[in-house]
């Protein structure tokens, strides 16, 4: 027979009630404290994430707005580039019409001559790949209909051979660089005879 030791303890005994009773109020309490730190790292995930937003909208407004900067800048640096080459270009022009005027007026007689008017095309189409190579070209202008944008009308002619305001001749070359009209091409335009004959004349209107 096992000997029994009245002071050792009971495994199959029973926590009194009170430990118990303590013991779960413990839990509870710990539970509550993590539960507590739970939500206040949610709330403080919360505010990160929106100010997190509120940073990231900062940074697209501020990207869009030096993005707008950029181009204004690229772009009026641009106008101002083209502005300063049409300036000096213009006056450029002006030689190239006296190089045209000359060619229209050259009779050739003399094979010397012919060898002069040979050097000076070949001057003539070097200035021309010139313009060319720095974005200037010419505007169409003859045959082609009336645009204020590009042509300058200073005389018109009553034709029923042609569309209204279509060019019939170009007194002046005009050119373009870019999208920038350098100079307007002047032309005489064609208008329905229609257009006159309709219209009374002065003492046609006095009869009446």
């Amino acid at each position: 027979m096992t000997d029994f030791d009245i002071n050792s303890p009971d495994p199959n005994a029973s926590v009194p009630q009170a430990e118990s009773t303590e013991l779960e109020n413990a839990l509870a309490q710990e539970v509550s404290r993590l539960v507590g730190q739970l939500d206040d790292f949610k709330a403080r995930i919360l505010e990160k994430d929106q100010q997190l937003q509120e940073k990231e909208q900062q940074y697209t407004r501020l990207y869009a707005d030096f993005e707008n900067y950029r181009r204004r800048t690229q772009r009026e640096k641009d106008d101002l580039q083209i502005n300063i080459k049409a300036d000096v270009l213009k006056e450029v022009l002006t030689v190239m019409d006296n190089f045209e005027r000359a060619k229209s007026q050259i009779q050739i007689e003399t094979e010397r001559e012919e060898a002069i008017n040979d050097s000076y095309q070949a001057v003539y189409r070097q200035f021309l790949m010139t313009l060319e190579k720095l974005g200037v070209t010419p505007i169409e202008a003859q045959g082609k209909p009336f645009d204020p944008v590009f042509h300058e009308a200073v005389m018109q002619t009553a034709s029923d051979e042609h569309t209204e305001e279509t060019v019939l001749a170009e007194f002046q070359r005009g050119y373009v660089i870019g999208d920038k009209v350098l100079r307007h091409a002047v032309v005489k335009v064609a208008t329905p005879t229609s257009s006159l004959t309709d219209q009374p004349s002065s003492e046609d209107a006095a009869g009446a």
